[in-house]
């Protein structure tokens, strides 16, 4: 059976608003899963991230990640030292899912969710960029 989730944005006006009170509500609601984002993520400690598994535990609520690379994050960048901010910033949100038990990441994760490929030759080249960045960040899990 398909689980059935919603993004944290249904409930905050501010993608930095305190996200783990809304795991009951979510629950409540008849929700299987619950889309976080990834900046209120990396904003937690060691300690949130596990009182935030353990609310998702409690509640038997599955956690997911939302993100979106932004233009000096994409790892499909021909700029190598654009890539390796994405790739950093990825591998620290793939540590901090683990730690708070969290296995899936969904959104524009292959490229910047705001980037743009202007011909062929750069779509080419913006792939294998981010196949080997990939490669990179699947190193942190």
């Amino acid at each position: 059976m398909n689980k059935i989730g919603i993004h944290y944005g249904s409930f905050v006006s501010n993608w930095m608003d305190e996200q783990l009170p809304l795991i009951k509500k979510v629950k409540d609601l008849g929700f299987d899963m619950f889309e976080l984002g990834s900046d209120y993520l990396l904003s937690l400690d060691d300690s949130g991230l596990k009182r935030l598994k353990d609310e998702a535990s409690s509640n038997r609520l599955d956690l997911t990640i939302s993100l979106g690379l932004t233009l000096d994050q994409d790892i499909a960048s021909n700029d190598s030292g654009i890539r390796q901010n994405g790739i950093e910033l990825m591998s620290t949100i793939a540590k901090a899912m683990n730690k708070a038990g969290i296995s899936d990441c969904s959104g524009i994760v292959f490229c910047a969710w705001n980037g743009k490929i202007s011909n062929l030759k750069e779509k080419e080249d913006g792939w294998e960029n981010s196949v080997i960045s990939m490669r990179e960040v699947v190193k942190s899990f």
